[in-house]
Formats: C-alpha cells, structure tokens, sequence
C-alpha cells in the first residue's frame, strides 16, 4: 500500500511538474507577443513548409507550394522584408 502512495505522489508530482513547464513557456511566448517583440509568431523559413507540405501533397498529390503563394505571402511575408519595400520572396515559394 505503501508502494502505491509514492507512485501516486510522483505522478502528482511530474504532472505538477508540466503544467507549471507549460504555463511559464506559453505565458512567456503570449507576453512577448502582446508587447509587440514578436510581430509573426509562426515566422521560421522551416515552419511554414511543414506547414503547408501535408496538405499540399494530399490534395495536389504534389511537393510544390506555388498554389498557396497568396496565402503565404499575406500572412507569412518573408522575415527580412515585411512591408515588401525589397520585393522579397520566401525561399520556399517561386512565384
């Protein structure tokens, strides 16, 4: 019975443990959103195309993401140029 208690307890623990993980690095990525340090939050030239690649492959049946070009470029714009004033295109997309 005894046995028990201690795995209960460190099951409690370890869930303590992951809530309190979770909040700190959510709380952290929202605060710094809400003060404006991070204008994108989903801004990495490797999250975008993972992204979108599933998706394209299982209703394209293709690799290319030429199609969702539109998409990507309003809400997605390239990290170095995001009012276009260079004409930028992220590496991922040719258009």
């Amino acid at each position: 019975m005894l046995l028990w208690f201690k795995h209960l307890t460190l099951l409690k623990q370890t869930i303590y443990i992951v809530v309190v993980a979770l909040v700190i690095f959510f709380s952290s990525w929202y605060f710094a959103y809400i003060l404006g340090f991070n204008d994108l939050p989903i801004q990495s030239e490797d999250t975008l195309p993972a992204m979108f690649l599933p998706y394209a492959i299982l209703q394209d049946k293709t690799l290319y993401l030429d199609k969702h070009y539109n998409v990507l470029i309003t809400k997605y714009p390239h990290p170095d140029d995001k009012k276009y004033t260079r004409g930028l295109t992220p590496f991922y997309l040719t258009n």
